[in-house]
């Protein structure tokens, strides 16, 4: 009889760690019992028919806020509950709030075992000077050790959730999952001819204060060439002011906005460089895949994810200040910086040797990171807290 698992994240919009389930949920399925714990009814992944779901609040779309908090103890206790009552053996969830609330259950007394994977920088995410970043720090600090075990997507999550929380767990750092195989099956696809004979760079990411397309736009509007364009792919709340700022750099012209994108690959393998200018991630599947379409990458070094994936023989705990950096697999610059984002936008459009030496080795590079390999890594680690 298989092992009974319940993943829990909060829903299953298209974000990366959504994405991660989605893999999970597919990959898992011969060896376990998949139970899918949502908190909000958004499924935007395509589910096996026969999938087990079960949303432990709904409505939850309709308030959410702030005082979510004070909901946490019920959702532990709901959690608590229908994981005795279906009698699972080990709970797998992603993202901080439902973490919180997996690691609580353990207080009452579910009798599950209880891994949880870190998927972003929560130092980056939850600053400390703030309401939200000190609510955080007593959440993580006080719960996280209650976990049997933590799956951070990187190593320098990992030492942030030590060194900057005191959490104290048995650790495995898990990377994140792509699809190579699909990503190659895509990326062929037919797509409107929007490239214009020009050099397009493009950018993956939801418009979020966090992915910093201004300072972008700001360093895209540097290059001053006619003969370049901005493909930039993603929804979110920033994304008229993004326009708006296109306006008045006066760049409107040359920055497409493709929205979102249920097949994001055809147009990821007709660009001609992906670039990323992120201030925190965890670990970025999209500098994966865009690796996997054979794309050149230009990436902010923020704190976790990028160095990590470009430059794996480098120290992670170091982060570039005042230069760019030609890693072994892309191009890293200093967060926030235009200037250097410029430099390295323009010495990959106009040095040749370097943008065909990263086309011939990004393939290979993400498939370190294929489904086949990590499942089974993944495998083993549940295996082991299931025995």
């Amino acid at each position: 009889m298989k092992k009974k698992v319940a993943i829990v994240i909060h829903s299953l919009g298209r974000g990366g760690a959504e994405r991660m389930v989605s893999h999970l949920l597919n990959e898992l399925t011969e060896d376990f019992e998949l139970h899918l714990i949502l908190f909000d009814d958004l499924i935007e992944f395509e589910l096996e028919a026969n999938q087990i779901v079960k949303i432990l609040d709904p409505g939850n779309r309709q308030r959410r806020n702030i005082l979510n908090i004070f909901r946490i103890p019920l959702m532990s206790w709901r959690l608590k509950e229908y994981c005795n009552e279906n009698n699972i053996s080990l709970v797998l969830s992603f993202l901080n709030r439902p973490n919180f609330i997996s690691c609580l259950a353990k207080k009452f007394q579910i009798k599950a075992k209880v891994l949880i994977s870190e998927q972003t920088h929560s130092l980056s995410w939850f600053p400390r000077n703030n309401f939200r970043g000190k609510i955080a720090k007593l959440f993580i600090t006080n719960l996280y050790s209650l976990a049997d075990a933590i799956l951070p997507n990187s190593y320098g999550s990992k030492i942030s959730l030590i060194k900057d929380y005191n959490v104290v767990s048995e650790f495995h750092v898990i990377k994140n999952i792509i699809d190579v195989k699909k990503i190659d099956d895509s990326k062929n696809e037919e797509c409107e001819d929007i490239f214009a004979g020009k050099f397009n760079f493009i950018m993956v990411a939801n418009f979020h204060i966090g992915k910093n397309h201004r300072m972008l736009l700001e360093a895209f509007a540097k290059l001053n060439n006619p003969d370049t364009q901005l493909l930039l792919m993603g929804r979110g709340g920033f994304e008229e002011e993004t326009k708006q700022l296109a306006i008045e750099l006066e760049i409107g012209e040359k920055v497409l906005f493709l929205g979102q994108q249920s097949n994001p690959f055809k147009y990821l393998n007709r660009a001609d460089c992906f670039v990323f200018s992120s201030n925190f991630e965890g670990f970025p599947n999209v500098l994966n895949e865009a690796l996997a379409c054979n794309l050149p990458v230009i990436s902010t070094d923020c704190t976790t994810g990028p160095r990590e994936l470009l430059a794996p023989n480098s120290d992670f705990a170091f982060s570039l200040k005042n230069s760019i950096e030609i890693a072994e697999y892309g191009i890293l610059c200093p967060v926030g910086n235009a200037d250097y984002l410029a430099e390295a936008m323009t010495l990959i459009m106009e040095n040749n040797d370097l943008r065909n030496k990263y086309k011939s080795t990004a393939h290979d590079r993400a498939k370190d990171f294929d489904n086949e390999i990590v499942i089974e890594e993944i495998k083993e680690i549940l295996d082991s807290y299931l025995a």
